[in-house]
């Protein structure tokens, strides 16, 4: 089997740049779509789970792989339709790590690489034991100044600042819980941008990986929220600025079992539905226009 890498962060914080640029290395399999920016996350691990409910159940199987097997992530790794049924892996983290596992073969590589959400951490750390995971986090006004940019978001006002804000200090905490752990390399996006060929040795050598000069390109267009300076200095005001940064510091000591059940309450509002794009590729099968890219990113993380 190759070894899972897996790059986690929440929503604006790099996963993406940094997860296609680890992806260059010549060692390691990534499912990749041009029009998508790169990396495919998969719906495995998040939306399947609450839509297709236990895998144990044949007629949950059955849906989830007539499901899967329409999606662009599947279509973008170039397995057969034969490849889809496992016996054996009757738990969505057994399926993805099958699933990935056929892929690195297929390509002919030790490794293969995943984004994901804070959200997932838990899960994953659990799942996937000898896996590694490098973990990016952003500076909470750069990370809420992006978020509040991305289309189809709501026009920044104070309680969707608020909002932002308190769930980035819960990813925070989420994140922190597994930070000493050996397989666990924090990093930040703010050093990915002013030392990269530094920090890449670094998660090379945690990795198990070496170097590779290609891993310093950029293969793929960077998922920015801005077009241009000026968008981005107007993307917050003043006075939300200065809230964020005045309650971050009371907000960083909140306990972990208190973003707990901030965390359950927001889970028990959320809606069961895939990321917009996951069948981005069998739209005009069905008489609808293609997406186009900003469409097909809009929720990339």
């Amino acid at each position: 089997m190759a070894r899972p890498l897996f790059v986690v962060g929440r929503n604006r914080s790099g996963t993406k740049w940094l997860s296609n640029t680890i992806a260059n290395h010549p060692d390691v399999a990534c499912v990749q779509r041009k029009g998508a920016g790169g990396i495919l996350e998969a719906d495995i691990l998040s939306k399947a789970p609450q839509v297709f409910g236990p895998l144990s159940i044949d007629e949950n199987y059955l849906g989830f792989l007539a499901c899967f097997s329409q999606s662009n992530f599947f279509r973008a790794t170039g397995l057969d339709r034969g490849d889809l049924y496992c016996p054996a892996a009757r738990t969505y983290s057994a399926y993805f790590r099958y699933i990935m596992d056929r892929y690195a073969e297929k390509e002919g590589k030790p490794f293969w690489l995943q984004k994901a959400s804070v959200r997932a951490f838990e899960t994953l750390i659990r799942e996937f034991p000898d896996a590694r995971f490098i973990v990016i986090e952003r500076e909470v006004v750069a990370n809420i100044r992006s978020k509040m940019s991305v289309p189809n978001v709501l026009n920044p006002d104070r309680s969707n600042v608020l909002r932002a804000l308190t769930a980035y200090w819960a990813d925070h905490s989420d994140a922190s819980r597994f930070s000493h752990r050996s397989n666990v390399m924090p990093v930040t996006y703010e050093q990915f941008r002013s030392d990269r060929e530094n920090l890449l040795r670094r998660i090379s050598d945690f990795t198990g990986l070496t170097f590779h000069k290609a891993m310093l390109e950029d293969r793929w267009p960077r998922n920015t929220s801005f077009a241009t300076e000026t968008a981005r200095q107007q993307a917050l005001t003043g006075r939300q600025e200065r809230l964020i940064r005045w309650l971050s510091p009371l907000l960083k000591r909140v306990p972990n079992v208190l973003w707990g059940l901030v965390r359950l309450s927001v889970r028990r509002r959320s809606k069961n539905r895939f990321v917009r794009g996951s069948f981005a590729l069998v739209r005009s099968e069905y008489g609808w226009p293609e997406e186009s890219e900003a469409e097909a990113g809009a929720d990339a993380r």
